[in-house]
C-alpha cells in the first residue's frame, strides 16, 4: 500500500512524502493519482508543464510544475527518497 503524507507540496519544506512505493513506476503513478484527486482530470483540469528532480540535504524530490487553478502554474513537491533509484 502506498501512502502520501505531509503537507500541500507547494514547497520543499511542505513536500508530500511518498511512502511504500517499491520503485519509480509505483511512486510516480501514486503522484499522478494524487494530482488527479486534488486538481481533477489531467489534461482537462490541469496540465503537466515540467517534471524535474531536486535534492536538498540528501533528500530527493520530484518537482512537478502544473497549470492549476485559474490557469496559474503551481509547483508540487513529492519526497521520493523512499523509492528513488529503486528498480
Amino acid at each position: 500500500m502506498i501512502l502520501l503524507k505531509g503537507g500541500q507540496g507547494y514547497t520543499i519544506d511542505d513536500a508530500i512524502k511518498v511512502i511504500g512505493a517499491k520503485n519509480s513506476i509505483e511512486g510516480v503513478t501514486a503522484e499522478y493519482n494524487y494530482l488527479e484527486q486534488r486538481f481533477g482530470q489531467k489534461d482537462r483540469d490541469w496540465k503537466l508543464i515540467s517534471q524535474s528532480l531536486v535534492s536538498k540535504d540528501k533528500i530527493f524530490y520530484d518537482k512537478l510544475t502544473i497549470s492549476c487553478e485559474n490557469k496559474k502554474t503551481c509547483d508540487i513537491f513529492f519526497d521520493i527518497t523512499g523509492f528513488f533509484m529503486s528498480k
